[in-house]
């Protein structure tokens, strides 16, 4: 199995918070989930929290049955992971 890190970004640990943080991550992995499908790719992407200073840093990994669907998902994004930072479009939030 290989893994891969497509976000790792740093979010506030309020509660009132967490409907945000969860919007951004359904919103950054959606054309993720489509791209699987249209390949024929079984993907699996697992969230963790990291505890730093006094905060949290949110972790997403991607996981591939094999290395050559991890390097595939890498070229056809172009090498953008992690995603970092997260910003709001006006309309939803997501990671960049």
């Amino acid at each position: 199995m290989s893994k891969l890190c497509v976000i790792s970004a740093n979010v506030n640990d309020d509660a009132d918070y967490e409907y945000l943080t969860e919007n951004a991550v359904h919103n950054t992995l959606q054309p993720y989930w489509k791209w699987a499908e249209e390949a024929g790719v079984d993907v699996t992407f697992t969230q963790e929290y990291d505890r730093q200073g006094f905060g949290l840093q949110l972790l997403v990994f991607a996981s591939f049955e094999c290395d050559q669907d991890r390097k595939d998902f890498q070229v056809n994004h172009l090498n953008q992971f992690p995603h970092k930072k997260m910003h709001n479009s006006g309309q939803k939030y997501y990671f960049e």
